[in-house]
């Protein structure tokens, strides 16, 4: 294991209104670095650590359940709980790593994405339609080199940085989640 070896990452991207509420990218992307090795610790809002708000049970969305019902303050105080661990769990991570899909409305995914560029990590970006599908607005937030069609691709990437001597990463990385391990993650 090279460099991004206990780094973490947010895998950032549509849920609400994605065919499969988001999951399917986020498992594969997981399963393909597992396989190279490369030792990365993703947070997945799709399967967010024990204790954490579960925003979809069983294949259900919980939003769909107050919404069917009506139960408009129980909404909003349940979107403000994940709401504000989605906005953290951005904080903690070394990298940030978005599926963008021009015709998939998100919404938290953006300040999620605005948090990490605001931070200066490294973010990359899944858009499986190509560059020239990508929103304007989001050409001044990404790197070019950092824009990718497939998980497949990202994956390549992040196993040439993994290669790479951290002195040769880009002054963006601060890979800080690899010197505050605790007991419990050895």
């Amino acid at each position: 294991m090279g460099t991004l070896n206990k780094s973490r990452a947010y895998l950032c991207g549509a849920i609400d209104y994605a065919p499969d509420l988001g999951v399917g990218w986020r498992e594969e992307i997981i399963r393909k670095s597992k396989e190279a090795n490369l030792g990365i610790r993703y947070i997945d809002p799709c399967n967010k650590p024990a204790g954490c708000t579960q925003e979809v049970e069983d294949g259900v969305r919980l939003v769909d359940k107050f919404r069917k019902n009506g139960q408009w303050e129980e909404m909003r105080q349940f979107v403000k709980g994940f709401r504000r661990e989605d906005l953290r769990f951005t904080d903690i991570v070394d990298f940030l790593i978005i599926k963008v899909d021009p015709d998939v409305h998100m919404c938290g995914s953006y300040d999620e994405l605005f948090l990490a560029e605001r931070q200066r990590k490294p973010i990359f970006c899944i858009i499986e339609d190509g560059i020239e599908r990508l929103p304007t607005w989001l050409f001044g937030v990404f790197h070019l080199e950092n824009i990718f069609t497939s998980v497949d691709e990202c994956i390549e990437h992040l196993k040439k940085l993994d290669a790479m001597p951290p002195e040769e990463l880009d002054s963006c990385w601060v890979l800080i989640g690899q010197h505050i391990d605790t007991d419990a993650d050895s």
